[in-house]
């Protein structure tokens, strides 16, 4: 079961508490937007600087709830049938006190109740010993031969070159992030006008 499938099915089954340790956020962003819209879930953002966001799947841009800008206001009022994903929020673990770890575990029970799902996603895995039962963690994988294939072809067309590549050239670039990838891409053509093998 890839990636995707295992996130679908653990949305579906109404896990209340999923923990994805990744750098690949736009990736992720990508595949949970069509998991949620896929099963009719609503879709919530949080982190420290853009508060609470609501993806509108219509318009495709958020909506922002200015009276919610701390999690225990979010956790005051859990939406029904919601995904909640709260970005690298670590540091509540291992630099906030026991009350706000505590908020979390008492929270975790009424997203089972209103059969929604809170995903923190990190680029740190940090889970305090009393979460370490409620969290359910889950890997997700460095990007493929055939996402460096896609990043290409889009990197070739802003850059109006050939979309032919080498795949031994492609190869070189597994084990990075999409990120790191479309900095060595982007540098390599801006060098040299095309994409050569890069060191």
């Amino acid at each position: 079961m890839n990636f995707n499938e295992e996130l679908s099915n653990l949305v579906k089954a109404n896990i209340s508490s999923i923990y994805i340790q990744s750098f690949e956020w736009q990736r992720f962003q990508a595949k949970i937007r069509k998991i949620a819209k896929s099963q009719n879930r609503r879709l919530f953002y949080f982190n420290i600087v853009d508060k609470l966001r609501e993806f509108d799947f219509e318009n495709k841009k958020f909506n922002l709830f200015e009276d919610k800008e701390i999690i225990a206001d979010i956790f005051e009022s859990i939406e029904e049938n919601t995904i909640y994903i709260f970005e690298e929020m670590h540091e509540d673990f291992t630099m906030g006190d026991k009350g706000d770890i505590l908020r979390y575990k008492f929270a975790l029970r009424e997203f089972k109740k209103k059969k929604s799902t809170l995903i923190l996603f990190s680029s740190v895995l940090e889970i305090p010993k009393e979460l370490e039962k409620e969290l359910m963690i889950v890997d997700m994988p460095l990007p493929t031969l055939g996402d460096f294939e896609k990043l290409f072809h889009k990197l070739a067309k802003d850059f109006d070159i050939s979309t032919s590549v080498d795949v031994g050239i492609l190869k070189s670039l597994l084990g990075l992030t999409i990120e790191e990838a479309t900095n060595a891409i982007s540098k390599a053509i801006a060098k040299n006008g095309k994409l050569t093998m890069m060191r």
